[in-house]
């Protein structure tokens, strides 16, 4: 079970932007290959992936796991920092 997130607020939160300017919007916490989508499809920008790879026992599995739930092809697309 997981706790409820405040990703209901995102469409709020982008319509603060300049007229004519695109607000990108950054989730974090609580993000896991089970919860990916609801923030995806809540307008999330981007996802902030931490301990759900870091603490798991085959991290290439669970990277590749998030990246095939974002459904892109190619991986330039994606700025990926390591802070260990």
């Amino acid at each position: 079970e997981h706790s409820a997130h405040s990703w209901q607020n995102i469409p709020e939160i982008k319509a603060l932007a300049e007229e004519g300017r695109r607000l990108l919007v950054a989730v974090a916490g609580g993000i896991r290959t089970d919860t990916e989508g609801e923030a995806l499809a809540a307008g999330a920008d981007i996802l902030v992936v931490g301990r759900a790879i870091t603490r798991s026992g085959d991290i290439r599995d669970m990277a590749e796991q998030f990246l095939t739930g974002l459904k892109q092809t190619e991986i330039d697309q994606y700025r990926i920092m390591t802070d260990f």
